[in-house]
């Protein structure tokens, strides 16, 4: 307990701490803030204490809440450039304060069409599901944080639509508030042919944002992504890697629709640089090898380094002077005009950027940044259907979970006719992600889906979860896939016979409690099978 303020007696004077005025007058000591924190939030004590230091009376006590109205502060809006025709997006969200300590007002999210008069609504009160005029958006409310005496609602969503959709605009805004907090953005859709004539190539070319040249569009195995680099980096046009803006090579160019060149402004493109390194793209364990060519006829040395410090110098004379113990990590060497960094074994922990400065004349004549993309196999992901699926219901519990590998891969469902071998994909009715958690080396998603049984008659069918990742899955590598589960869902009104124990139509191992006229899944214990004529697991 901090003391705030005090008055005495016996010298007629206030002592306040900063931050907080104090007068006493009329024998009462009065306290003023100028400006209330947060952190001024709490319980405050008055006490009266004598000379001898005896507490006059019990102390009285004061709550200090403090109080913000709903968009009192700016809302936030992120949209994920990898939104791709027809195709379910990378995640976005919107993040707003809805007031405190009561929550009064809540988040909007419009989309609005860029040519006709159209748009579409998303909010709280929304189905996880939207869709109209070519567009479809799947959300995900998540629970309430608290912080800085602000209580934040975020939704997150992804977008499927047409191509015509491109510079459509996102407002997020807080609604029902003193305040109003509003933040728009316009989202860019990729043409799905984008990349059809890459030959399957991994190269990046420009995006249709103009960002300085942040965000690209990434061909890989024929398919486009939109992705963006690293804070103060730049996409090299034409190569696998993002680096120093001052060395990029890149134009703001529109690249997915036609428009005239007086549309737009170009980025004069530099000439031949002193210094050019390629990123490889390796597995994890294995050594990445990054060539730089030289463009100049002499120079004094080339640095490396990453942001951990110094890694070596190599000198035109090709003598290598390595930092600490990089030697046992690194290795580097220079024949003719060509420089050989390499990372003998590419892990979580240095698949990081490199930095490549060329000295000559005592200053930096050209730097150049790499980045060894570690590319991470999938793995075998784990299917759970709800053992409460229910005949004429759409109930959105199910979820699929499991490491995508690195670049990030995705998650995705396929089923087949009981009597038949061919799958087929399966899309729900609904279904949201889990923000990914990227841990040693890879990128763990969850997805939450329905099965709707009110429409689609899915009995004795099979549904089973892939784990895709078309960057780091070779041709031959067998794409992992979780064990198959066949759709035996409850009757329409399981307890139509009443109170008592019944037999799970799925498997043995649990059964069906019914309870006024409610079914509860309960599971055999110790691995136990239900009788229904002795009405117990044995």
């Amino acid at each position: 307990m901090m003391e705030m303020a005090s008055y005495t007696s016996s010298s007629d004077s206030v002592q306040n701490i900063a931050g907080v005025d104090a007068n006493f007058s009329s024998n009462a000591l009065t306290l003023i803030f100028a400006s209330v924190m947060c952190s001024d939030e709490g319980q405050y004590n008055c006490t009266v204490i004598m000379d001898d230091d005896a507490e006059l009376q019990p102390p009285l006590s004061l709550d200090v809440q403090v109080t913000t109205s709903p968009g009192f502060s700016t809302v936030e809006l992120f949209v994920n450039p990898d939104i791709v025709e027809n195709k379910d997006s990378g995640t976005h969200h919107c993040l707003g304060p809805v007031g405190y300590p009561e929550v009064g007002g809540h988040l909007e999210i419009t989309f609005v069409h860029p040519l006709i008069n159209y748009n579409i609504t998303l909010n709280k009160n929304s189905t996880r599901t939207i869709s109209g005029n070519e567009i479809e958006i799947k959300s995900t409310l998540e629970p309430f944080t608290k912080e800085d005496c602000k209580n934040m609602e975020k939704i997150s969503f992804t977008i499927n639509s047409s191509k015509n959709w491109n510079k459509g605009k996102i407002i997020c805004e807080v609604k029902n508030g003193e305040h109003k907090a509003t933040k728009d953005d316009i989202f860019f859709v990729i043409d799905g042919s984008f990349c059809n004539s890459t030959n399957n190539q991994e190269i990046y070319f420009d995006h249709e944002k103009e960002d300085f040249c942040n965000t690209y569009i990434q061909c890989s195995g024929g398919k486009p992504f939109g992705r963006s680099c690293k804070p103060n980096r730049c996409v090299y046009i034409g190569k696998t890697y993002c680096e120093d803006c001052s060395t990029a090579v890149c134009s703001e160019g529109v690249t997915t629709t036609e428009v005239t060149l007086s549309s737009f402004e170009t980025t004069p493109v530099p000439g031949p640089r002193s210094l050019n390194c390629t990123s490889p793209s390796v597995y994890e364990g294995e050594r990445a090898t990054i060539p730089c060519s030289l463009n100049v006829s002499s120079f004094d040395f080339i640095s490396i380094s990453n942001d951990k410090g110094m890694i070596m110098s190599i000198f035109e004379n090709t003598t290598v002077i390595y930092f600490g113990d990089s030697s046992s990590t690194f290795q580097g060497s220079l024949t003719g005009k060509t420089v050989i960094f390499i990372v003998k074994n590419l892990n979580c922990n240095n698949s990081l950027d490199y930095v490549f400065k060329l000295y000559n004349g005592g200053e930096v004549s050209s730097s150049v940044t790499a980045n060894p993309l570690m590319k991470v196999k999938p793995i075998t992901p784990v299917l759970n259907i709800d053992y409460r699926l229910e005949m004429g219901k759409n109930q959105n519990f199910h979820t699929c979970k499991g490491y995508v590998g690195n670049p990030k891969g995705s998650l995705e469902l396929e089923i087949r006719n009981g009597s038949l071998a061919t799958y087929n994909k399966y899309i729900p009715t609904t279904q949201s992600f889990d923000t990914p958690v990227y841990e040693n080396c890879n990128h763990y998603l969850t997805l939450t889906f329905s099965i709707d049984l009110t429409k689609d008659n899915l009995t004795g069918q099979h549904i089973r979860c892939l784990a895709k990742n078309i960057e780091s899955l070779e041709n031959t590598d067998p794409i992992p896939t979780s064990n198959e589960v066949l759709i035996i869902p409850l009757p329409a009104n399981p307890c139509s016979k009443g109170n008592g124990d019944y037999p799970h139509p799925r498997d043995c191992y649990h059964y069906l409690q019914c309870s006024n006229n409610i079914a509860y899944t309960q599971i055999c214990p110790g691995g136990g099978c239900f009788n229904d004529t002795a009405k117990a697991c044995l």
